[in-house]
């Protein structure tokens, strides 16, 4: 039979309030129930504050449930960034403790420092970029993983039934924050790689792509650029081409097929 329970938790022992069986459980629909309808409104945590979907926020596209939003999200920031970024930046991160909000049950990474956090990030935490880019896939690889496999191979092995309350509250929170801290590691080892070459990769599209995205025009300055590669010879054959080295792709290009 289905129960509603209430229970609370204190000095490390928990205690049922209140049991009793629900009788009162809606009837099956008849019918599919209508999809549920986007937000309209996305209320602040802070009004001032500033927020964005980014960084870690990124390995959390879709809605979170309110279990992982109570326990995962405040050990993210309180234990898996910050011991991270202890030792690949060479200090104490300087990060808030709701780094990491829910709005409308979506993560979000806060993003309104102070003025000691912003000197940090741009003093430590930019400045050993490379550091992470050296040490941020062996630190995963031979320290965080390991301690998280042993973690959750030690408490799989050991019966619950005889724990007590705080023994159960303890192991929950120790595999909770070894899984955040294996989730940050995750992003450190892989964010600074792919970030770098997202950016070399878009520079070279707009700068050697898009020819710095500027509009041909008469007479502008791509003009001038395509009319000198046009300039140059056509070193080799084909049926349908014929340079030979007399030729330059200028004329290939008005030259009628039969000619070439």
């Amino acid at each position: 039979m289905p129960m509603d329970i209430e229970w609370a938790l204190a000095d490390g022992a928990f205690a049922i309030v209140q049991a009793r069986p629900i009788t009162a459980l809606p009837e099956e629909p008849a019918a599919p129930e209508p999809e549920l309808q986007s937000p309209t409104e996305w209320p602040l945590p802070k009004p001032k504050g500033q927020y964005m979907r980014g960084s870690i926020v990124d390995l959390m596209p879709d809605p979170l449930s309110p279990l992982f939003a109570t326990l995962a999200i405040p050990a993210i920031a309180r234990v898996g960034i910050k011991e991270v970024m202890r030792p690949l930046t060479r200090s104490e991160p300087a990060l808030p403790e709701d780094y990491i909000v829910t709005i409308n049950d979506y993560a979000y990474m806060g993003v309104a420092y102070t003025p000691r956090q912003w000197w940090w990030i741009l003093t430590r935490m930019l400045l050993s970029f490379p550091r992470l880019l050296r040490e941020g896939l062996p630190l995963w690889r031979d320290e965080i993983r390991p301690r998280y496999a042993e973690t959750v191979a030690r408490w799989q092995d050991r019966p619950l039934a005889p724990m007590s309350s705080a023994e159960l509250w303890a192991a929950i929170q120790e595999m909770n924050d070894t899984a955040m801290l294996h989730l940050a590691s995750l992003l450190v080892a892989y964010i600074p790689l792919t970030h770098m070459s997202h950016f070399f990769t878009k520079w070279f599209m707009y700068h050697d792509i898009r020819w710095n995205d500027e509009p041909n025009f008469v007479g502008g300055k791509i003009e001038r650029q395509i009319t000198k590669a046009l300039q140059y010879p056509v070193s080799w054959s084909a049926p349908h081409i014929r340079g030979d080295g007399k030729k330059n792709w200028a004329d290939v290009a008005t030259s009628g097929m039969g000619e070439n």
